[in-house]
């Protein structure tokens, strides 16, 4: 096990790269907020929540799968990065195919259309790219992974700056997302081939393709669901509530995913410790407490401080129109809470071997999650899902400790599984 100060180091550096990348995140969706105006960013912000649900699809697992083959031989476990991008870009392919064809059925305009297409070509670009930062952690190169981060979300901004200059409408600032995101994954693939030319190689044959996506498959639906928990409720305000209630609670759902990059690293931090403890069931628990505690504490401290300041905040950050959305911010304050204490539990049951009941705890979370929605948002509006994130979330930690805690006093872990865990909220 590493030591505290080792723990520590890590910490610092994913949080130099992932708390760039939030911080510009958030810069650049205040100025989406600034040229789009409440309609139009109620549109791109559905875009983009349906872009990342889907980008779990197309990862299906093969981040952790190509992070835990890298770590056991990080030859052979570099060739298969080629397999991950391919599959990854063929079932994003599928997916906007089916995206099309049901906006064009369900009388969505050109330019909605078209402007989700083009958000999914930029969350398969991070899907690859996140694919390369998996590779390089597992390679003990976190000081990459966290420049790779940060430089990526630094030029998403610059791009939209750009378009902002120029005139650009909804459709054009959806090119540049997209053209930015393979700009980062072609840098960041030449740089790490020319040190690892296993990462260049392409896949034998297809046979290849289907083994591998068949081995992520656990841990990719556990991912999936959950992606779904944690994004979806943008995607259920914009189509019941509208596209302004959408842009305010989105700008308020950017703040509060923003101010949980501390507890989220930390787990990311912690999880390969706890994998190493397996064997040591108590020694496993003594840990888990004490990062559940810390997270808690973190968690808790940028809450208060959003909670205080929402106001000020959102007018700060994306204008005085979007101030009415104080009272979603203070309510999703709740999440900041508890996020980090969720994704440590995430990772420690992972450690555990415990995919399948990690799935089956997301998936039954998000249908409670979707149907709460659906069954609320009509009467009560954007608040609603607000409270549904913030109580949700609250259940969930419950539930991923319950998982944690109670196998690591009975149950030996499955030492098969291992997962490098991914930085994105």
């Amino acid at each position: 096990m590493g030591t505290t100060a080792t723990v520590v180091r890590k910490l610092f550096v994913l949080l130099l790269g992932e708390g760039a990348a939030r911080i510009l995140g958030v810069a650049t969706f205040a100025l989406l907020a600034r040229a789009l105006g409440l309609a139009d960013l109620g549109v791109f912000s559905f875009g983009m929540s349906l872009a990342l649900v889907l980008e779990c699809v197309m990862d299906f697992g093969q981040n952790a799968q190509l992070g835990r083959v890298v770590a056991q031989d990080p030859k052979a476990g570099l060739f298969q990065f080629t397999h991950a991008a391919s599959n990854k870009t063929l079932i994003a392919i599928a997916l906007s195919a089916v995206v099309a064809a049901v906006m064009y059925f369900g009388r969505f305009s050109t330019q909605e259309t078209l402007t989700v297409l083009l958000l999914l070509v930029w969350a398969a670009g991070l899907s690859v790219l996140d694919s390369l930062r998996s590779a390089a952690r597992s390679l003990e190169r976190f000081r990459l992974d966290s420049t790779v981060n940060g430089a990526e979300s630094f030029l998403r901004l610059s791009a939209v700056l750009l378009v902002w200059a120029l005139g650009g409408k909804l459709v054009h600032f959806g090119i540049a997302f997209a053209i930015e995101s393979w700009i980062a994954v072609f840098v960041a693939w030449a740089y790490l081939g020319k040190k690892h030319d296993a990462l260049l190689k392409p896949p034998a044959n297809a046979g290849d393709l289907r083994r591998f996506l068949r081995q992520s498959a656990p841990f990719g639906i556990a991912v999936m669901s959950l992606s779904a928990f944690y994004n979806l409720d943008q995607v259920f305000v914009r189509t019941i509530v509208g596209a302004a209630s959408n842009g305010l609670y989105g700008a308020a759902a950017r703040v509060s995913f923003t101010a949980s990059v501390v507890g989220s690293l930390l787990a990311m931090v912690a999880y390969p410790d706890l994998a190493r403890m397996r064997d040591d069931l108590a020694a496993f628990r003594r840990y888990l407490g004490r990062a559940v505690a810390l997270a808690g504490a973190v968690g808790l401290s940028a809450a208060t401080l959003v909670f205080i300041w929402a106001g000020p905040l959102l007018t700060l950050l994306f204008g005085a129109k979007f101030a009415a959305a104080d009272s979603l911010l203070r309510v999703l304050a709740i999440v900041i809470v508890f996020r980090g204490i969720s994704t440590v539990a995430l990772y420690a049951a992972n450690a555990l071997g415990r995919s399948r009941q990690i799935a089956i705890v997301a998936i039954v979370f998000t249908v409670c999650n979707v149907t709460a929605n659906v069954v609320l948002l009509p009467r009560y509006g954007a608040a609603a899902a607000a409270w549904i994130s913030a109580v949700g979330e609250i259940a969930l930690a419950s539930a991923l400790l319950a998982v944690s805690f109670n196998r690591s006093r009975t149950t030996a872990p499955d030492a098969r599984v291992e997962v490098v865990p991914s930085a994105r909220g």
